[in-house]
């Protein structure tokens, strides 16, 4: 589709993470003719979800060092000016990836050497041989251990997200994707229970009033605590009296006014409001009460995950921004954009000059002249694959 693309749009946009889908599908939604491009083979970009070999390929992909060649032969009228479009990933730096695993060839032999024990009448030496059988079998199922090759085989069997998201089942966004009947696009299923690391190990926290009092790590004092603050929380909220003395101090700070327990107060911070040390009380407060509003709504835990990773959801604006009328186009890149009196005129793609209204570009995209220098921001991301 080097030629083929009409020339004029009312909206082009280029990527398709989140935002720029949402603003696709908006616009089409309303009429505009919508053109979507974006330089990759998947829909997403760094909202991505790979399976097992498409998260190799993705990171060699990044690894690699390639020469784009970008159209910059372009014929110009009388005051434009030409831009030339940015490397998608020159937000993405030090990506690498360590195995702490063998291949198969190389995993050291755990096999357990056969015993050879004498027959005997006796009924308990047969219950005990039957016994050393049954822990022959059980050594035998955990010597099977996971390699490199192992995992590479079953690369189909799980997804990974290159930005995981959790959805409040009453946030903003599961309400958008209801009233825009977006939803019917991708499937979503509760998540069953939330954990959090303390003391060296996963435990649960206790999300709903039944969950407080049958939970037995806290004490029957902890769980009125703990019982007392989030109804506070969910009754009162942040602008009721009882936090007027908080205005300006931490939630952290309001918490320890409150005499808890560690294990209270580390349930609190770390899983139900998700806040730290320098959180306002305010944003605290209302952190908590948006955890406990969404409790309840589809399952045990206030949360939603899109079946098959976060990158689905880009994909259902997309998908909308089809339907009513727009054109997608993948493996396309932005060569560079035509502006004459600071107003964006058209793109450049390939051997086409496209018309337009209205540009939509990911950061990852933008010419590095019209890039707002506000100082950098950095995310250090891991992904950990584990059978712990």
């Amino acid at each position: 589709m080097e030629d083929d693309l009409p020339t004029e749009y009312d909206v082009v946009v280029v990527g398709t993470g989140m935002t720029e889908s949402i603003v696709a599908a908006a616009a089409s939604r309303i009429g505009k003719r919508v053109l979507h491009l974006d330089s990759n083979e998947y829909y997403g970009g760094l909202w991505a979800t790979f399976n097992f070999d498409g998260l190799q390929k993705w990171i060699e992909d990044l690894k690699t060092v390639k020469s784009n060649t970008r159209n910059t032969n372009v014929d110009l009228k009388e005051d434009e000016k030409f831009l030339k479009a940015s490397d998608q990933y020159s937000t993405v730096e030090n990506i690498g990836e360590i195995w702490y695993i063998f291949n198969d060839a190389d995993l050291p032999d755990m096999s357990s050497k056969d015993t050879q024990t004498e027959s005997s009448g006796d009924s308990a030496a047969i219950e005990g041989a039957e016994k050393t059988d049954q822990d022959k079998a059980d050594k035998k199922e955990n010597v099977k251990q996971w390699s490199i090759d192992r995992i590479k085989k079953e690369y189909r069997r799980f997804n990974i997200d290159l930005a995981p998201k959790l959805l409040f089942a009453r946030g903003e966004l599961v309400e958008l994707l209801i009233s825009s009947n977006i939803a019917r696009y991708a499937e979503f299923r509760a998540v069953s229970r939330v954990a959090t690391y303390m003391d060296g190990k996963l435990t649960q926290v206790p999300c709903s009033r039944a969950d407080v009092f049958a939970n037995k790590t806290v004490s029957v004092v902890e769980k009125r605590m703990l019982m007392q603050l989030l109804t506070s929380c969910m009754e009162q909220g942040a602008d009721s009296p009882e936090f007027d003395g908080f205005r300006d101090k931490t939630f952290l700070e309001y918490l320890n006014t409150k005499n808890l327990t560690p294990i209270v107060q580390h349930y609190v911070m770390q899983a139900i409001a998700m806040a730290t040390d320098k959180t306002s009380c305010r944003d605290g407060v209302n952190r908590t009460k948006h955890f406990l509003n969404s409790l309840g709504r589809y399952g045990n835990t206030p949360f939603l995950w899109p079946m098959y990773g976060s990158g689905e959801l880009p994909q259902c604006f997309c998908r909308l921004c089809a339907v009513f009328g727009g054109i997608y186009c993948l493996k396309r890149q932005l060569d560079g954009v035509v502006v004459n009196e600071d107003k964006c005129k058209a793109i450049i793609s390939g051997r086409q000059r496209l018309a337009l209204e209205h540009l939509v570009v990911g950061q990852g995209h933008l010419p590095p002249e019209i890039v707002a220098s506000e100082g950098e921001n950095q995310i250090s991301r891991g992904i950990f694959i584990t059978d712990r």
